[in-house]
Order: structure tokens, then sequence, then C-alpha cells
């Protein structure tokens, strides 16, 4: 009752990869019923998108060598549309380490996928705006210790992108200008934000100022 009330489709094979259980769900999710997996054998692998079907191979040596894995990948349901699953595959081995059974877990993460998919894009529009941009950024931590600056800040101030994370911001500023920015960083704890002229110590040892 509960293998059959799951979302996820299982299944279970003999120690000769031959079906031997399926559930209900396997319609849902693939588009064919318990009867015509047992029908047609290969079915399983006729479903394997082509791109992914090399490092599935991979995932099934594992099984056979006693591992369980956890893989994702892509299938082409019977209505032609490409679905990205996750199997779970627990191989069982006899006492003399044998391959006896596999039980499987397969389960529908489209909508995962879609998500991460729309999230990607959305940070890569916004790392393209930000790189783009006319402007020198610069993002720090509460100690002060650089952790990104933008291509136009590293070019006003002479440095290769990413040279200057890891560094404390303060080091690439005189007393008086330490103090501006420290009264600053008070100001944006307690939520106020307000702007302000600093003069940044470029890499060649001359100052360039900033608002």
């Amino acid at each position: 009752s509960i293998i059959v009330n799951v979302p996820e489709v299982i299944y279970s094979t003999n120690d000769a990869m031959q079906l031997t259980y399926i559930s209900p769900k396997c319609e849902q999710l693939y588009g064919y019923t318990a009867r015509e997996f047992f029908e047609t054998p290969d079915l399983f692998v006729k479903m394997i998108h082509p791109d992914d079907m090399e490092r599935l191979v991979t995932h099934l040596r594992n099984v056979l060598a006693g591992r369980m894995i956890s893989e994702e990948y892509r299938i082409v349901r019977r209505d032609g549309r490409v679905t990205w699953v996750r199997e779970t595959a627990l191989p069982t081995l006899d006492a003399q380490g044998k391959l006896k059974r596999i039980d499987a877990s397969v389960f529908d993460i489209t909508a995962l996928k879609e998500a991460e998919t729309a999230l990607k894009k959305s940070e890569e529009r916004h790392r393209l705006l930000i790189e783009t941009m006319n402007e020198g950024l610069i993002v720090v931590d509460e100690a002060c210790i650089i952790e990104y600056c933008n291509s136009k800040f590293c070019q006003m101030l002479g440095y290769q992108m990413g040279e200057l994370n890891g560094y404390l911001a303060v080091d690439l500023l005189d007393e008086a200008n330490v103090a501006v920015i420290l009264e600053q960083f008070e100001h944006r704890k307690q939520g106020s934000t307000q702007p302000y002229e600093i003069e940044w110590r470029r890499k060649d040892g001359t100052n360039i100022p900033t608002i």
C-alpha cells in the first residue's frame, strides 16, 4: 500500500537485471503500463535521452559492482515529452558478493530542474548587469573583507578581476578615508544610507576620488 501511494516509481530486478516488480505510478511518469514494461524488457533503456545514455552506462556499472547510486537524467516519455528524473538504486549482494537483486526508485524532478534553470538565467542577467554597469561596485563583509568587485571598480583602481578578493577594504584607504567608511558602516547597520565621498588608493599608489 505504501509503495503504491508514494510519488516515486518503485521497481525491482533479479540478478539477471530482469524486472520483477514495478509500481503502478510508472504509467503516470513514463506513459507506459506495468504490463508493457514486463512485455518489453528494454523499455527502460529505450526511454533514456540519447545525451544521457553514456553517463547511465557508468551508473549501471556501479550498481552491478554493488554500489548504491543516485543519478539525475532525462527520459523521453511515451508522448514525446522530455522529463528529468532522479533515480536511486540499491543493489543487494549475496554471501559471495554477487548481485542478488536491485531495488530502485525514480522520481520526477522536472519542476526542480526548471526552477534551477530559471534561477541560473536570473543570476546570469544580474551578473551581466553588474559587470556592464558604468559604476564601480564593491561588496565587503562585516569584517570589511572584500568579497567581490566588479570589473569597473577593478579598472578604476588598476587591478585585475578577482585580484582584490580577500583584501581588507581599509588597506585601500588612508586614515582619513578609513574613518569615513567606518562611519558609513555604522549608518548601514542602523538602516540608514546616504551618499558620501571617499578616495581609494590605486595599485600605483595614487588616489582616485569617488562618490
